[in-house]
């Protein structure tokens, strides 16, 4: 988890992705399909 923290968070840039574990402990989750629909809506 130290190396992924480390390595791989600082390149990702959605918020919903850069937590590890929120399809572990919420498998689910869905509300990342929401924001993305109202940007695109939001023109």
């Amino acid at each position: 988890m130290q190396d992924w923290q480390q390595h791989i968070a600082p390149l990702v840039r959605n918020p919903t992705l850069r937590d590890p574990l929120l399809y572990t402990n919420q498998p689910n989750y869905r509300e990342h399909i929401l924001i993305i629909m109202l940007n695109f809506a939001a023109g």
